[in-house]
């Protein structure tokens, strides 16, 4: 269950259409079991990992924000109206966010649907899991998380994250020291990448595997 949230977590909240990077590993569940067993076949490892606001162990409280507002189908006759939908929805994530943001947002995670009406572009069905009474589970996440030693990790960390708790952030770093850790201030879960602080981490990553 904790993976299957952890995905679902990540395909919401990181640019549920378009992201601006397109890299090898991206996102919140990528340290989990499959992608690691597949990465432990290979020869030679090359891709980066960045991990984006997400851990071994996310905090209750944040899975239940998520839970409030997921899978409702909600639509829009405006981009306007979208935009203020999310606003509403997510102003507490990003409280410098301007109507600007929140278009470009709205668009990153909606289209305009045939009834021309606008929508959010996802299966509703991601909302089962977090549908649940307890998104916990007794599943160990942190080995999983330490397959990842010897690769190139980015750990990333909104400062207002209600999800990555800083313990968790912490020991994360301690249990990967090779990791570059960069918390994104003055936004939640998650960041949208186009941070300066998360673009300037983005691009040190890329720097190690070129």
């Amino acid at each position: 269950m904790r993976r299957t949230l952890l995905l679902c977590a990540l395909l919401l909240l990181v640019g549920c259409k378009q992201s601006p990077w397109n890299l090898g590993r991206w996102g919140s569940s990528q340290f989990g079991q499959g992608s690691i067993d597949r990465q432990k076949n290979r020869a030679v490892v090359i891709d980066p990992y960045p991990l984006n606001d997400i851990g071994p162990e996310v905090n209750p409280e944040g899975i239940e924000r998520i839970r409030n507002y997921v899978g409702q189908a909600r639509n829009f006759p405006t981009w306007m109206h979208a935009a203020r939908a999310l606003a509403e929805s997510q102003g507490p994530t990003f409280p410098n966010a301007s109507l600007t943001d929140w278009l470009a947002m709205a668009k990153r995670c909606m289209v305009v649907g045939s009834n021309g009406r606008i929508h959010f572009d996802y299966d509703m069905k991601i909302a089962e899991p977090f549908a649940q009474a307890d998104g916990a589970s007794n599943v160990d996440m942190w080995p999983a998380f330490e397959a990842l030693a010897g690769r190139p990790v980015t750990l990333l960390r909104g400062a207002l994250s209600d999800v990555l708790t800083p313990a968790t952030f912490k020991q994360m770093a301690k249990r990967l020291p090779e990791a570059e850790t960069v918390t994104v201030p003055k936004v939640g879960h998650a960041p949208t990448l186009s941070e300066p602080a998360a673009m300037a981490a983005i691009n040190q990553l890329l720097a190690r595997i070129a």
